[in-house]
C-alpha cells in the first residue's frame, strides 16, 4: 500500500517519471482517510457505567473492524500477487474508501441520550437451531444476523482493472467467504488520476462501488464482547454450562 506521489499538474515528463518510480514499489494505493472509522465514543452525555460501556464498545468495535479490514486487504493482495508489478500492472489499483456498518453500537435516542436499560436480554447461541435465509430483509443473498452469526455489511470504493473484476470477486469469496451483495461501476479516468499522482497503467480500469457482506459466528465473537454490545445485537452469547450446585437434585431414594 502507498499514497500517491506528489505530482504537480504541468510537471511534464519528470513529474510522470516520479509517479512511475513511486508506484513501482507499491502493491496498491490507499487514499488518505480511506478507512471511515466510526470514531471515538460520544461521552459528553455519558456518566459512570454508561461511559465505561461506551469505551468498551468502541474498543471492541475497533478490533472487529480491523479484522474486517485485514480480510479485505488480504483479498486485494492475493489478487495482485497473481500479476505482480504494482499499480501499473496488478489488477487492484487503488482503495478509495471503506465504510463500515454500525452493528454493535447501542442505539441512541434523537436527543443524544443513552438507550433505556432492560428489555429482551437476547437469544442464546444454539448451533442446532436453523439459521434461515431472509431474502426480504437480506437482499439477493438472504444474509441477515441471527442467533448464530452476525452479518457485517461493508461498502468499498476501489479502482480495478476492468477485465480482472471477476477474479477480485473470487478472491473476496476465498477470504472468509466475503460476498458481493451489490456492485456499481463506472470507467475510471486514468489521465485525471495521473494528474493526482495515481498511476494505473495502460489497461482499461473501472471505479467500483461494492456492497460486501461477511459472516461472523457468535460462537467466538461474543466470548470477549462487552455486555452493552451483546444487548445491542440481542445476543445472550453461549449458554452457560449447568453447574453442580444448580443441577436438579436427585429424587428421594436415588
Amino acid at each position: 500500500m502507498t499514497r500517491p506521489a506528489a505530482l504537480v499538474i504541468g510537471g511534464g515528463i519528470a513529474g510522470i517519471q516520479a509517479a512511475l518510480d513511486h508506484a513501482s514499489g507499491a502493491n496498491f494505493y490507499l487514499d488518505p482517510n480511506a478507512l471511515h472509522w466510526l470514531g471515538k465514543p460520544k461521552l459528553e452525555k455519558a456518566e459512570g457505567e454508561a461511559a465505561v460501556d461506551a469505551v468498551l464498545v468502541s474498543l471492541y468495535r475497533s478490533q472487529w473492524d480491523l479484522w474486517l479490514v485485514s480480510d479485505l486487504f488480504k483479498a486485494f493482495r492475493a489478487a495482485n500477487a497473481k500479476v505482480p508489478g504494482g499499480p501499473m500492472k496488478s489488477p487492484v489499483k487503488r482503495v478509495m474508501a471503506v465504510d463500515f456498518d454500525s452493528i454493535g453500537f447501542p442505539r441512541v435516542a434523537a436527543d443524544g441520550a443513552a438507550p433505556a436499560e432492560g428489555g429482551d436480554a437476547g437469544e442464546a447461541i444454539d448451533p442446532q437451531k436453523d439459521a434461515a435465509l431472509d431474502f426480504k430483509n437480506g437482499g439477493v443473498l438472504g444474509l441477515v444476523s441471527n442467533q448464530l452469526y452476525d452479518v457485517r455489511e461493508t461498502r468499498v470504493k476501489v479502482v480495478v482493472e476492468t477485465a480482472a473484476i471477476p477474479a477480485l470477486v473470487n478472491e473476496l469469496a476465498r477470504c472468509n467467504f466475503i460476498s458481493v451483495a451489490d456492485v456499481k461501476l463506472q470507467p475510471a479516468d486514468t489521465f485525471d488520476a495521473l494528474r493526482m499522482g495515481y498511476v494505473y497503467g495502460p489497461q482499461p480500469c473501472s471505479e467500483l462501488n461494492l456492497t460486501l457482506k461477511s459472516v461472523w459466528f457468535r460462537d467466538w465473537t461474543t466470548e470477549r464482547m462487552p455486555v452493552a454490545m451483546l444487548k445491542a445485537i440481542k445476543s445472550a452469547g453461549k449458554p452457560k454450562p449447568e453447574s453442580a450446585d444448580t443441577a436438579k437434585p436427585a429424587a428421594a431414594g436415588q
